[in-house]
């Protein structure tokens, strides 16, 4: 997905409402998606934390994140007694006690390992072998100042908070089964400007009566952002002057 594309995509009508698609999911659970959950669970019983560590998208991102930080789990050779206690303790199950420095998307840094360790200063979080130590009290502070700097930029920068008022909200929830809050499932390509089953560019009528729901793609040299038949998106949005 290219960046204009991206774009169009997060400021589409779909990805408007996503958060109440998100809790209609919830709120109406099917019975696959139920079963889908207990399977899940079950496992979960068996191998630790499975969801995290194995299909959840976000707990991915966030581990390729934390291969950018500068702290690590770091272990001294030279005073370690290969107890093990560390791997056994650590709950994403990592050979810590063959680490010279822990290198894993799964570390949260929850200091499980250090804090068993019974030789003082022989696992550290550190930001090398030879850095200071950094206690987990520090590193707890650390990461809460983190979050209240970019969470207080973004408040600032009116960046924290959607542009979507309530009344917008309720709007769009009365037609949210209609085709304009459809996903395109996986056809990333389709957000982008594309056109009508005739291939024709749509009058500029119609996009006068989408202004609303796309911010700037309004006129007649922009085509409708969804690849389906154009009945079906003068229906989406009730369009009165459809041929």
């Amino acid at each position: 997905m290219d960046v204009p594309t991206l774009k169009e995509f997060i400021y589409s009508p779909y990805n408007k409402v996503a958060d109440i698609k998100m809790y209609l999911f919830f709120a109406h659970l099917s019975f696959f998606a139920l079963w889908t959950l207990i399977i899940i669970a079950l496992i979960s019983i068996v191998i630790k934390n499975f969801w995290c560590r194995y299909l959840c998208p976000y707990g991915a991102l966030l581990g390729f994140l934390s291969f950018l930080s500068p702290l690590k789990i770091t272990r001294r050779a030279a005073t370690c007694i290969d107890c093990e206690l560390c791997t056994k303790a650590c709950p994403s199950s990592i050979n810590v006690h063959k680490a010279k420095k822990v290198l894993s998307d799964e570390c949260m840094s929850c200091y499980a390992c250090v804090e068993i360790c019974p030789v003082k200063d022989t696992l550290v979080m550190s930001a090398g072998s030879k850095g200071k130590s950094i206690p987990s009290q520090i590193f707890g502070f650390l990461l809460l100042g983190i979050f209240l700097v970019v969470t207080g930029l973004a408040m600032l920068t009116g960046h924290w908070h959607n542009s979507i008022s309530k009344d917008e909200y309720l709007k769009r929830i009365q037609n949210i089964e209609s085709p304009l809050y459809q996903h395109n499932r996986g056809q990333v390509s389709t957000y982008g400007p594309t056109i009508n089953e005739k291939s024709e560019v749509l009058p500029k009528e119609f996009f006068d009566e989408l202004a609303e729901d796309y911010d700037g793609m309004t006129g007649f040299e922009h085509r409708f952002p969804y690849e389906r038949r154009f009945s079906d998106a003068c229906r989406a949005v009730s369009f009165k002057k459809c041929a």
